[in-house]
């Protein structure tokens, strides 16, 4: 299947966030409408080895209604057009890390959360995000 979501690309298709997802007993992506709105395409690379964990089963909404699930063992990637909804069943037991990517028409981010400015400068520095932390920290400790 053909997507051309890079052809009709008219700025460069950059990273627009690079995320190390770490996910435990409990932790999930519930929700079977989530999408990673202003992103073009996303890339799911697990680095975890399908033993180390129970649950956690990536699933894509299809057309028709019905719950897509996908074969996902270390080292594969998943990739899919952004607006594809999709979700991650509980976690029952062990620790599930994937490396998410997701590109977009925008600068190459190098902020400290999923940008939605495609140009100019981002207030959310990853600096300025742990300074606002270190506030906020210090801020409860009073």
């Amino acid at each position: 299947e053909h997507w051309n979501v890079m052809s009709r690309a008219t700025r460069p298709v950059l990273p627009r966030c690079v995320e190390y997802h770490t996910v435990e007993p409990g932790g999930s992506l519930p929700y079977p409408t989530h999408y990673d709105s202003g992103s073009l395409v996303t890339i799911d690379i697990m680095l975890s080895d399908s033993s180390d964990f129970r649950g956690g089963e990536f699933r894509t909404l299809e057309p028709d209604g019905s719950m897509r699930s996908y074969a996902f063992e270390k080292g594969d990637a998943l990739c899919f057009v952004s607006h594809k909804f999709h979700c991650v069943s509980p976690l029952t037991a062990g620790r599930r890390n994937v490396l998410v990517v997701e590109l977009w028409e925008g600068v190459e981010r190098q902020c400290a959360h999923r940008c939605e400015r495609h140009t100019g400068e981002c207030e959310h520095s990853a600096r300025a995000s742990l300074f606002r932390r270190v506030l906020n920290d210090l801020g409860s400790d009073l």
